[in-house]
């Protein structure tokens, strides 16, 4: 091609493209010379002077906009599911009070019958401005006489306050009129400049009642 620019026409008369004008051509610095020839020979025209593509780096602002899917929803119900099993040993898990939450979880469903999601965070002083140092995971069950409901806030961060799922478990199994109960725990991840495998951190929340926003 760059020595016989006829070798391009019989290309183009294969393809059935005989009328075939360049309009848009790409080369290297040194490729420029013949390759404009070429595009002469061929019936176009090299107008104005050639574009560079290397551009300086720079930055710019993008809007993404997601849509999950039910699955992400069953996943965040099975973690309020299991948090509560775990923080409350009472409980089994193969009472028949659970069975709604457990056919969603499987097989999914409505989403909205189970969980809601709320602006306001679950600790009570992240309302007052206040932020963790590092990333964390929130998590946050409550049970009364009628039902179990937790909440569960991801990736809470120095900049970055997501929204609260509220996750409705279903009824409380027991039958026994006693005070209401919460359990909340905050997993830390370890500091940005830890060794690698650094393994996070579990605190309890529960004894600072304080510090639980109330729903």
């Amino acid at each position: 091609m760059k020595n016989d620019p006829t070798r391009i026409l019989d290309e183009l008369r294969e393809m059935g493209l005989v009328s075939g004008r360049p309009i848009h051509t790409f080369a290297l610095p040194e490729e420029i010379p013949w390759v404009s020839e070429i595009v002469t020979a061929l019936g176009g025209k090299v107008e104005g002077n050639w574009v560079t593509t290397m551009f300086a780096p720079r930055q710019i602002n993008i809007s993404v906009k997601l849509q999950v899917t039910s699955a992400f929803f069953r996943a965040v119900a099975k973690i309020g599911f299991h948090y509560a099993l775990k923080v409350f040993p009472d409980l089994r898990g193969n009472e028949p009070d659970f069975d709604p939450i457990k056919d969603f979880i499987w097989s999914g469903g409505k989403f909205e019958d189970f969980i809601r999601q709320r602006e306001a965070p679950v600790v009570g002083n992240f309302r007052l401005g206040l932020r963790p140092i590092n990333w964390a995971h929130i998590l946050l069950v409550e049970r009364d006489y009628k039902e179990l409901t937790a909440y569960a806030q991801f990736f809470v961060g120095p900049q970055s306050m997501p929204v609260t799922y509220e996750i409705a478990l279903g009824r409380n199994p027991s039958r026994i009129a006693a005070p209401p109960e919460s359990k909340a725990h905050i997993f830390l991840y370890p500091d940005s400049a830890a060794p690698a495998g650094t393994p996070g951190v579990i605190s309890d929340l529960s004894p600072s009642r304080a510090s639980i926003a109330a729903f």
